[in-house]
């Protein structure tokens, strides 16, 4: 018999798998797990524990097969922008000029102690956050995302912040231009008369 403590932590670990797993369906369209409805408190058996094993077994061998492959094509460009001595001298003076150790580390959090951490039942990756692609399909992005989505389509950050500051400031001019502001401030003043004279 489950104890309800126990009850309540077995609940909500499946709610993280179950809404991780969704996620993974609508990211991953060659390895699926159909049984999510089965992984309730009350349907839960030896059988679908065996099918989630096996799910995340397969996931595992698939992402590891993605980053070999990836750490291969790194290396096999590494490898060719080094075929001679002067290439050689010419990689490590680019790394030398490029790459900043200290912004290398702020941006990919390398020194974070929580790599992963468990919010209302979703998990989130603090590492290696500007490798991530944002979530959200209007604009809003983590901290340090190279792009920001729009209506399902990817557009830098930088030129993203640069429209909208823009925007902005083209707001403020046209408000200041017009005195908006100061109209609408007078507009509350002369309602706000009107009100407490009819009070009196």
């Amino acid at each position: 018999m489950v104890i309800p403590k126990k009850k309540e932590q077995l609940i909500k670990s499946l709610n993280v798998l179950c809404n991780e797993i969704e996620k993974e369906n609508i990211q991953n369209k060659k390895i699926k797990f159909d049984k999510i409805d089965k992984l309730k408190c009350d349907h839960i058996d030896q059988s679908i524990i065996k099918d989630v094993k096996g799910y995340l077994d397969m996931l595992n061998t698939y992402y590891i097969k993605r980053y070999n492959r990836a750490n291969f094509l790194k290396d096999k460009l590494i490898t060719a922008l080094q075929k001679t001595d002067e290439d050689k001298q010419k990689f490590i003076l680019n790394k030398k000029n490029y790459q900043n150790e200290s912004l290398t580390e702020l941006v990919t959090n390398a020194t974070s102690l929580d790599r992963i951490v468990e919010y209302k039942g979703h998990l989130y990756q603090k590492i290696n956050p500007i490798y991530q692609d944002p979530e959200s399909k209007f604009l809003r992005a983590h901290f340090y995302s190279p792009e920001k989505q729009l209506l399902g389509n990817f557009f830098d950050t930088f030129w993203i912040n640069v429209i909208i500051i823009w925007m902005f400031v083209i707001i403020q001019y046209i408000t200041l231009y017009y005195k908006a502001l100061k109209r609408f401030l007078d507009l509350i003043e002369e309602k706000t008369d009107k009100l407490f004279n009819k009070t009196k």
